[in-house]
């Protein structure tokens, strides 16, 4: 953030989930022509805190099923297309599967209670396997968009999922997922065992076999998760942001709640 240069984005991974949070698309050279040190766009960042200490994030903070599916493991296929079906399919199978674990989250002033499946909580507007899990979301307004999956969300989310896998819906223009959304500038939760995901990385957590955990910790041993936005965004060479409605061609399979 220091630096007096800004930041260029080139999208030449598999789900360029922050590119594409930015709006650019196309090959490299497409998004190098459109650089205009004039005209800057803003990129919040986000601070995470947790026993293993402090970890920057861009993209988000997970925790649980989506955290589980894109853990690190053999890469599905040398294509990106194949690549992120492999990724919604794992999520799929993931919260189909997992047991509803009891979340106690603060979204600012909020406290939320509830069993969830999967929490994501993001600075952009997708993550993973390329999902728009906050579509409305602004990647330099310095809000978190808390997404979370309740337990009788699961059936509905899992139609969405299967309509994307199955292209029924476009990942673009798809309407929201069937989720509960909070947003704000500082999160906290407590959570023990849950997988969690901070950016790409998998710090240790409680509930999982690590040094981390303190050898005479109780089975219900929880550990407290804090996000929240750095003081000062990045500036970054990508075109003004441009609100869209979210519709599709197709209905969707369930309305988000």
């Amino acid at each position: 953030p220091d630096a007096p240069a800004p930041l260029a984005v080139i999208p030449t991974g598999t789900a360029n989930n922050i590119a594409l949070s930015l709006d650019l698309r196309g090959s490299a050279e497409d998004v190098v022509a459109q650089w205009d040190i004039r005209r800057l766009r803003k990129l919040s960042f986000g601070i995470a805190k947790g026993h293993w200490g402090e970890q920057i994030f861009i993209e988000g903070i997970g925790l649980g099923s989506l955290a589980r599916a894109t853990a690190p493991a053999r890469k599905a296929s040398k294509k990106r297309e194949e690549r992120i079906a492999h990724g919604r399919k794992a999520l799929r199978d993931a919260v189909n599967e997992v047991v509803p674990q009891r979340l106690y989250l603060t979204v600012d002033e909020q406290r939320i209670e509830e069993e969830v499946l999967l929490v994501e909580i993001l600075n952009i507007n997708q993550v993973g396997p390329r999902l728009r899990l906050a579509p409305a979301a602004d990647a330099g307004d310095d809000i978190l968009d808390v997404a979370y999956v309740s337990a009788e969300q699961r059936h509905a989310f899992v139609v969405w999922l299967e309509a994307l896998i199955e292209h029924d819906l476009d990942e673009i223009s798809a309407p929201p997922p069937p989720i509960r959304m909070l947003q704000g500038k500082k999160v906290v939760t407590a959570w023990n065992g849950l997988e969690l995901r901070i950016d790409d990385g998998f710090p240790l957590m409680p509930g999982q076999t690590s040094t981390a955990t303190p050898e005479d910790a109780p089975k219900d041993f929880a550990d407290m998760l804090s996000a929240e936005i750095a003081g000062r965004p990045l500036d970054v060479l990508a075109p003004p942001r441009v609100k869209k409605k979210s519709g599709s061609k197709k209905h969707a399979p369930a309305e988000a709640a």
